[in-house]
């Protein structure tokens, strides 16, 4: 089964006229390495964000994208599940009261530098938990 990881990447070959021979040379990998992580058989390994991001020039919503799966496929599936509610009432609450309690969940989940990453995006984040099998 290919992971949100896996789409994108091989939605961003197609877009360059690419294979996964070209994206694994890029990522200085083999392509049988590439397909594993495609596929969820291997960890995503932390730097490729951003080494995708500058070999593919990526536009700022790419960017967003990208950081949203990224976080999405390396969840266990108790992270997850803790994350999933502190999303939602993020996305859907208008009470100001415990917004930031929420935001700390998600910060301790995730991980604070992603969350205050330029290109993380609470909605992209939310679609993503709520469309997964």
């Amino acid at each position: 089964m290919v992971t949100d990881f896996g789409k994108f990447c091989r939605k961003l070959r197609i877009d360059n006229d690419e294979i996964m021979k070209d994206m694994a040379k890029k990522l200085e990998v083999t392509p049988s390495y590439l397909s594993a992580i495609e596929k969820g058989k291997r960890t995503i390994p932390t730097d490729w964000a951003e080494q995708i991001a500058n070999h593919y020039e990526l536009s700022k919503q790419q960017i967003s994208e990208l950081t949203n799966i990224f976080v999405i496929d390396s969840l266990s599936e108790r992270e997850r599940s803790a994350l999933e509610p502190a999303v939602s009432a993020i996305y859907f609450t208008d009470s100001s009261d415990y917004l930031s309690g929420l935001w700390d969940v998600v910060s301790a989940i995730v991980g604070n530098n992603i969350v205050r990453n330029e290109g993380f995006d609470i909605r992209g984040l939310y679609d993503l938990l709520n469309t997964e099998d």
